[in-house]
């Protein structure tokens, strides 16, 4: 009789299941990131003209504390997929590489995990500065990117975001059913230079004749009407994710761009973002940062958490989050510059110049306060030092990428903070932005010299970078270009004079602090080309003096050059290299 009854149980039980059948996981959503490069926050949204962005904030969270990590694209994208500040993601400008999947890094991002877990996965990228050769294409089952000589990408400085938004949709609708998927989209129209737009029946046009503000808005109405086209055709269960990877000076505290300074007209970020557990029309202003994405997908698409610096977009904000730009330091041995800020008070060292803003009485910040006498300075400075503290690439010998950003190819070999003292016995890069700004023309003019083999232009380049030397006595930029107007002129001429010239003008920028291995292999191969004895001894002294890391290659190329030398010297010479 027992037996009988346990046999009746488990015929019952085995019914239920056929009834009642084991639920299946839920599928995982799918997922969308816009980033808008070179947006300010205060130029979007509500009542800014750009209404697609407005709409969107009636179905979205949006994060009025939001900040970036540096105002630049390459560590700002870097930041966002893979939720580590530049301390220890190592990528602190837009020429150094985060490296290949699984190579020279030790952190992944998320489209990576994201392609792990089923997602597929695309890019739709609108300008080289984030070409594949940046690493940030790893974890992208397709990464769309425009190459010199693409037809769109000739006709300004980017592909149009109505192009790049028709080529994701037509991904987007062409993707399987029975697989998430994972889109990016960069639209780069905000970027300087700005172009006039024509506008539309809802979006207001502008000419070539409008002021750069002026012109900077019409691009965000373009971007607006892309973004329409985008967002209506996505359906309401996809995660949304609107953000910009830093803002535009446009003036402001004299910087006309973005990348030097740590002001909010840079730093402040665009960021709203639709998902669960956020707020529809909701405003949170909590001190938030752009390394809090890859944290909130990750949790949100069944991920992982990894050891990233962010928060979930869902929870209580930071205490305080930070943002650095070191490049004026990298480039001309001005002083480096942070930022933090706690949700209301924003505290910046700028080299030696250390100011404390109430953001909420001061949102441009033009008043500053006196710091160590305010009660948030010790909140905000500890955050300061805490970022210094956290740094793991102290030096890095990583390759330059060669790109057609003009944010310039060279940098010191290490990527190491200063600490708080040594910064502030440099100057602040405030004072000093109108002579980096023609700098960049200096660059961009050889650039053009170069390609269109023009010596008229070259020699203009030389003669610039004479007069800019003086106002930057500490920056080893002038006579790196200069070197590199003189080789292309060298060239051309077939004049060897200009090859000693250039020579003795990339030593003179190693002496100042561009000793990086690139740099170092460049002096040499200009020394060898002057046939001077004295100067291919120079160089490669200088290359010795390095440390024992020297590439093989290069050390191979010393002692190649060492062996021509004459006499005793190259004897000793080779002596040392071995």
């Amino acid at each position: 009789m027992r037996r009988l009854i346990l046999l009746c149980i488990f015929a019952i039980l085995i019914a239920a299941g056929a009834l009642f059948p084991a639920r299946k996981a839920p599928r995982p959503p799918n997922v969308l990131i816009v980033t808008l490069d070179t947006v300010r926050p205060d130029s979007i949204g509500r009542d800014k003209g750009t209404p697609a962005v407005e709409a969107f904030l009636d179905e979205a969270t949006l994060f009025a504390g939001a900040r970036t990590t540096v105002p630049l694209t390459v560590p700002a994208h870097v930041s966002l997929f893979s939720g580590l500040y530049p301390a220890k993601s190592g990528v602190h400008d837009n020429v150094t590489p985060c490296g290949a999947a699984g190579h020279e890094r030790s952190f992944s991002l998320i489209a990576e995990q994201l392609q792990q877990r089923g997602y597929r996965t695309a890019a739709f990228v609108s300008n080289p500065v984030l070409a594949p050769s940046t690493g940030v294409d790893a974890g992208f089952d397709l990464y769309a990117c425009p190459e010199p000589g693409d037809p769109e990408y000739e006709l300004g400085h980017c592909i149009p975001a109505e192009s790049r938004v028709r080529y994701a949709l037509h991904w987007i609708h062409a993707a399987p059913p029975d697989r998430p998927w994972m889109a990016w989209v960069h639209l780069y129209d905000a970027h300087g230079p700005y172009q006039a737009w024509k506008g539309d029946a809802r979006r207001a046009g502008t000419s070539p004749e409008d002021s750069d503000r002026e012109r900077y808005a019409g691009e965000l109405r373009r971007v607006d009407a892309a973004l329409e086209l985008l967002l209506r055709k996505v359906d309401k269960e996809t995660i949304v994710v609107l953000v910009s990877d830093h803002g535009e000076g446009l003036g402001e505290h004299g910087e006309v761009t973005h990348g030097w300074l740590c002001f909010a007209s840079c730093i402040d970020t665009f960021l709203a973002v639709r998902g669960p557990g956020l707020e529809a029309g909701g405003v949170d202003s909590g001190a938030r940062s752009i390394v809090d994405i890859a944290c909130t997908l990750r949790d949100w698409c069944g991920l992982p958490r990894t050891s990233d610096d962010g928060r979930p977009l869902t929870g209580p904000p930071h205490e305080v989050v930070v943002s650095e730009s070191i490049r004026a330091w990298r480039v001309h041995n001005l002083g480096q510059c942070f930022a933090s800020f706690d949700g209301r008070h924003t505290l910046i060292e700028s080299g030696r110049r250390l100011v404390l803003y109430d953001r909420k009485e001061d949102p441009s910040e033009l008043r500053p306060a006196d710091p160590r006498q305010h009660p948030a300075f010790e909140r905000l400075d500890r955050a300061l030092h805490r970022l210094r503290s956290a740094q793991r690439h102290p030096e890095s010998d990583q390759p330059m990428l060669e790109t057609t950003s003009p944010y310039s190819t060279l940098r010191r070999p290490g990527a190491g903070y200063l600490s708080s003292a040594d910064n502030a016995k440099l100057k602040d890069p405030a004072e000093h932005l109108e002579t980096m700004d023609r700098m960049l023309v200096a660059s961009e003019l050889l650039g053009l010299g170069d390609q269109t083999r023009n010596r008229a232009i070259l020699e203009r380049v030389v003669e610039l970078t004479r007069t800019l030397a003086p106002e930057l006595p500490e920056s080893a930029q002038p006579y790196e270009l200069r070197a590199k107007a003189q080789a292309g002129i060298a060239s051309m001429s077939g004049e060897s004079r200009y090859w000693l010239d250039a020579t003795n003008s990339m030593i003179r920028a190693v002496e100042l602090g561009y000793s990086s291995w690139e740099v170092l292999s460049n002096a040499l191969e200009l020394a060898v080309r002057s046939k001077s004895a004295d100067r291919i001894a120079r160089v490669i002294d200088l290359t010795l003096s390095r440390g024992p890391r020297v590439p093989p290659d290069l050390l191979q190329r010393c002692r190649d050059a060492a062996a021509n030398l004459p006499g005793r010297s190259g004897r000793l010479m080779m002596d040392r290299i071995d």
